[in-house]
């Protein structure tokens, strides 16, 4: 008699368990560490965490295992930010207790979401003044006139997405990834970003097919972008000069490179700051949401003028691969250039 008492009180514990309310015992990062330790762990400020709470719509509830209780926008927002900041699920278990990773992959893709549907809010081309600032800054590098943006594709690194185009993704380094298109300014923020192509993509296709380059083409801005030679040389969009053979040519060359070189800073800034980039083990869908949404975070933090504190860990980065192959110059590519090289580089 004992035995089946006890067995049905065991019953009755397990049928009943999801009914109980269980306190959590979830600390609040704002009050836990200081400003220094708080960049450091979250790549933001407290008082950009602040902003993005009245700025993001997360009125959709997140609960925990169980369905119990409602986890919190602060909260979701710091989980959300440590896996920006560490790539890794488990790194994170410190700072968000008790939840489960199923609802922390919720709160990623909500808060992710959120996040890039605010794009247009920290990722502006320039224009006008701000246009002029951004050339004035670009000249101010090594004499390149009228360049509004430079311009290269970065690879964020996948898991296998399966399906019969799995292999899509599979870009010329043998792995899996998202091609990233991101235009640059000297201050190394995104001021244009395209995050939704194969791995097997070429640099040059994606910005065929960008709406920047339709602008560009309806000359909407009044400006260059700098490009490496992956991308056709366009009146517009200014390459190097393949093997120059002349002193102009190449002055024109490494101003034309020290200068495009802050598109590779970028990349290695915002890798370094936001190490989820260097292998995003996501649904696809969140991936692309993902990747815009450290875009908005990583203007943010140039905007606020937060510095983050480098971790004692040296963080690897994947070598980009870079569409290096030679594009054919568009003619009135090939004659703006040579204008350029003329007026300046002789």
């Amino acid at each position: 008699m004992a035995r089946q008492f006890n067995a049905r009180v065991q019953r009755y514990d397990r049928l009943n368990y999801r009914e109980i309310e269980v306190i959590r015992d979830r600390s609040n990062p704002l009050f836990d560490y200081d400003d220094s330790q708080f960049v450091q762990r979250y790549r933001v400020s407290k008082e950009i965490i602040v902003e993005l709470l009245g700025i993001l719509d997360l009125r959709k509830d997140t609960r925990g295992g169980g369905g119990h209780p409602t986890i919190p926008p602060l909260l979701e927002v710091c989980v959300a930010l440590r896996y920006f900041a560490t790539g890794t699920f488990q790194l994170m278990h410190g700072d968000a207790k008790n939840i489960s990773q199923p609802t922390l992959s919720r709160i990623i893709a909500k808060v992710s979401r959120a996040l890039a549907q605010e794009n247009r809010r920290w990722i502006v081309f320039p224009t006008g003044d701000g246009r002029d600032i951004v050339q004035q800054g670009f000249r101010a590098i090594a004499g390149f006139p009228n360049v509004i943006g430079c311009i290269d594709c970065t690879h964020v690194r996948i898991p296998c997405p399966g399906g019969q185009e799995a292999e899509l993704f599979r870009n010329r380094k043998g792995y899996f990834s998202i091609n990233v298109q991101v235009i640059g300014d000297h201050r190394l923020m995104i001021r244009d970003i395209v995050a939704r192509w194969q791995g097997s993509v070429h640099d040059s296709r994606i910005f065929e097919n960008s709406l920047i380059c339709e602008e560009f083409e309806r000359r909407v801005h009044n400006g260059v972008l700098l490009g490496d030679s992956g991308y056709g040389c366009k009146r517009y969009l200014l390459t190097p000069v393949i093997n120059p053979d002349r002193r102009p040519q190449q002055r024109y060359n490494r101003s034309q490179i020290r200068t495009r070189n802050s598109v590779e800073r970028l990349f290695g800034n915002w890798k370094r700051k936001f190490n989820c980039l260097n292998y995003l083990r996501l649904k696809l869908e969140t991936t692309l949401t993902t990747i815009v949404a450290v875009a908005c975070l990583h203007n943010i933090t140039i905007i606020r003028n937060v510095e983050f504190i480098r971790d004692d860990v040296d963080i690897e980065i994947d070598e980009e691969v870079n569409g290096d192959e030679n594009v054919e110059d568009a003619l009135a590519g090939r004659v703006y250039r040579q204008a350029i090289i003329d007026q300046y580089f002789t």
